[in-house]
Parts: C-alpha cells; structure tokens; sequence
C-alpha cells in the first residue's frame, strides 16, 4: 500500500511533537529569511516574527520589500495553521477521558438494561395475573408459556462472555 505525502502530513500533524517541531523550523527560517531580505539583526527579526506572529504586532519592525512582505504573509498564515493544530492537541489532552468505556463495556451496559427491563415486565405481568386472581398450577404455567422464561440475572464475566459469543456468531 502506497501512502501519499498528503497521508504522511496529516499523521504528522497528528503528533503534538511534530506539531511544536514545524512551528520551530518554520519560525527559524522565516526569521532568517527576514533578517536577509530586510537587513535586519536575528535579534530583531526574532522579535518582529514573535510580535508580529502571535500578537497584533507592534509595527516598529515592519517588511518594506515586496518578497519581505511575502515572507510575513506566508509566515503569519503558517503560524495561524500550526497554532491551531498545537491548541487542538493541548485541548483534546484536556477534555479526552483516557478511562471512558470501551465498546464491549457499553454492550454489557446495554445488556444489563435490558434483562433489567425484561424481568420488570415479566415481574410486572405475573404481579397482576396475581392480583386479578389467585392462580392454580395449570394456569400459572399457562401465563409462563404466554410471557415467556423468568429472566435470569448473570454475572458480568458471565455477560461479556456471552456477548463475545454474539460477536462472533455475527462475524461468521
């Protein structure tokens, strides 16, 4: 299978490290590229890329030149693109809950509901044969047959065994 260089860039940009590595690459180059073209100090393109990147700028250090001002440009959309990938992956560490549950704990989950609702009906539909009248042996088999097997209740091993069997059953 062939991966394009598109593919190898988005799993780059995948990668908070790498994310922090181009903004330092790109940043070293557009302030070497500004220092050359404007004729400015490394001190002060530092400055004019830090200010002028990630602020409003303060426009004591400004491009003249048009290939300086193309510099910027491409700096500022560069910075502007890389940040937002570096606040992405800062954001997602915050709010992603490492522990949440896994696929198969969310089927026992569902599981657990619904033998839990099952024995409620069955619970349900035996409590008001009862109430309307005492039932004989004939007729409470009668109402078994009609509303089907009590619900048994199962341990959790038990549960995910059960749905890995499932699982199984349907991938055949």
């Amino acid at each position: 299978m062939r991966f394009s260089t598109l593919d190898a860039a988005r799993r780059a940009l995948n990668r908070a490290r790498m994310v922090v590595l181009l903004l330092l690459v790109t940043n070293a180059v557009y302030i070497l590229m500004f220092a050359h073209l404007e004729n400015h100090s490394i001190w002060d393109a530092t400055w004019w890329d830090g200010v002028s990147g990630y602020t409003v700028g303060y426009g004591d250090i400004f491009p003249i030149t048009v290939t300086g001002r193309s510099v910027a440009l491409t700096s500022f959309f560069t910075n502007f693109v890389l940040f937002q990938f570096l606040t992405a992956h800062i954001t997602a560490e915050v709010l992603i809950d490492k522990h949440l549950f896994s696929h198969l704990e969310q089927e026992l989950l569902k599981e657990r509901a619904e033998r839990a609702e099952r024995h409620q009906c069955w619970s349900a539909a035996v409590q008001e044969a009862v109430a309307r009248k005492q039932l004989g042996d004939a007729e409470y088999e009668a109402l078994l047959e009609r509303i089907g097997p009590r619900p048994t209740f199962k341990s959790d091993d038990e549960l995910l065994e059960e749905l890995a069997q499932r699982k199984e059953l349907q991938m055949q």
